[in-house]
Parts: structure tokens; C-alpha cells; sequence
């Protein structure tokens, strides 16, 4: 069987797509596709998800929307929406998108409150799939900070960011600062 070189396509069967080992001799293009392989399995789960939580029976906003300098649930993102899939006490399981204009993220991630009080703390743990002009890359995005509700549904976030790049297993810290409206 004849191994892709660079520049030709590489043509997979259905079969091929669930198992690791997809080519024998390129380690590293063997991890690439097996981590887009992964990370759309775990988008389309996370959406099937979505249509279940119609079903929860909860008074807590579900839809978030996002205005401001970087966001703790969808990382590297002037604008950014999440959906509520899962909430529970002071857990929630969420879904989103963020856009930077030439900077995408899907994201898939778990908020937990510390403490609500006057103020609230969190701390978020997300995995990201950023797209951008140069290409894409998966990331994890650990965010830990403060809330404040200014009026029924809008909110002040601040806190810290840090993002590491699976590729490149680079780290980005950087701050989070934004007004969210919850419905």
C-alpha cells in the first residue's frame, strides 16, 4: 500500500477514522488527524447534547453572549456565544463560538462557581479548536476570575487566561476583561 507524500491527498475509509492507526510511518501526521478525528467526535456529541438539555427543568440562563477584551469561556474572542448544555448547583457543561474577525474558536468546556456571593468567583476548563488565516490548532484554556451582575441580565467579567497550544506546547497568559448579557 502506498504511503501519501506531501502534496497528494490522503484517502481514508470510514473504518479508518476510529482507529490510531492511520499511517505507519509519520507519527506526527498520524497525531494531527487523529486529533481532528477526536475533536470532531466530541463537537457533534456536544451538539447532540445540546437537544437533550431542552428537557432540563432549570430557572438559570442557558444562552450567553459576550462583548470585550478576551472571554473566560471562549478564550481568544472579542464576540462570543455559549450555550448552557448541562447545569447543575454550580457546575455547568457548555458549548460556543467566539470570533476575533480573523481569529475563530469552537469551544467545548466546564464552569464551576467557587463562591457566589456579592461577587462571584469561577474558574473554567475548555478545550479549543481555534481557526485562523494561518491555519488552525487545538488549545486548552484554563480561566479563573470574578463576576459581577450589573442589571438583570448583564454582567462584568475580569480574570486571567491561560492557553496552551496541544501543538506547540506553548503557554499564553493573558487578561480577561467583558460585559455579558445571559437570557
Amino acid at each position: 500500500e502506498k504511503i501519501p507524500c506531501e502534496g497528494e491527498l490522503l484517502e481514508l475509509n470510514v473504518n479508518d477514522l476510529f482507529t490510531r492507526e492511520l499511517i505507519d510511518d509519520d507519527a506526527s501526521q498520524n497525531y494531527y488527524i487523529y486529533m481532528y478525528v477526536c475533536m470532531n467526535k466530541f463537537i457533534v456529541l456536544f451538539v447532540l447534547f445540546s437537544f437533550l438539555s431542552h428537557s432540563q427543568n432549570n430557572n438559570q440562563p442557558k444562552n450567553y453572549i459576550s462583548f470585550g477584551l478576551f472571554d473566560h469561556k471562549t478564550g481568544f474572542s472579542a464576540l462570543g456565544c455559549t450555550r448552557s448544555i448541562l447545569q447543575k448547583n454550580h457546575n455547568e457543561v457548555f458549548l460556543g463560538f467566539g470570533s476575533m474577525i480573523q481569529l475563530n474558536t469552537l469551544v467545548i468546556g466546564y464552569k464551576k462557581y467557587v463562591f457566589r456571593s456579592f461577587i462571584d468567583g469561577y474558574s473554567v476548563v475548555s478545550i479549543q479548536k481555534i481557526y485562523g488565516m494561518s491555519g488552525s490548532s487545538n488549545s486548552v484554556c484554563l480561566s479563573i476570575g470574578i463576576e459581577k451582575r450589573i442589571w438583570k441580565f448583564l454582567f462584568i467579567n475580569t480574570g486571567l487566561n491561560i492557553t496552551s497550544l496541544v501543538e506547540d506546547l506553548e503557554f499564553l497568559a493573558y487578561p480577561s476583561l467583558n460585559l455579558n448579557v445571559r437570557f
